[in-house]
């Protein structure tokens, strides 16, 4: 598989309770790549102190966040690429 750009976040929990963080990324293809322009699947690649619920909690936030605004998820919708 070969390296992506990505949109990334770090999303940090500060509190009384332990520090928690969690890392994801957007992988996309470039607009001026021969396959054009794609988003791909959300990848959650660090989840320190973090549940399995909480987690599914997070993942659905983020896209309740892109549903949100219209225009954006017409993009996700149409520019989505599962394929990796």
């Amino acid at each position: 598989m070969g390296r992506f750009d990505a949109l990334s976040a770090q999303l940090v929990e500060y509190g009384p309770a332990e520090l928690r963080v969690m890392e994801v990324a957007v992988p996309y293809r470039p607009a001026d790549s021969p396959q054009g322009f794609a988003l791909h699947k959300l990848k959650i690649f660090r989840f320190d102190d973090i549940e399995q619920g909480d987690l599914d909690v997070c993942t659905e936030a983020f896209f309740h966040g892109v549903c949100f605004h219209p225009s954006q998820k017409a993009l996700w919708d149409e520019y989505l690429d599962e394929s990796i």
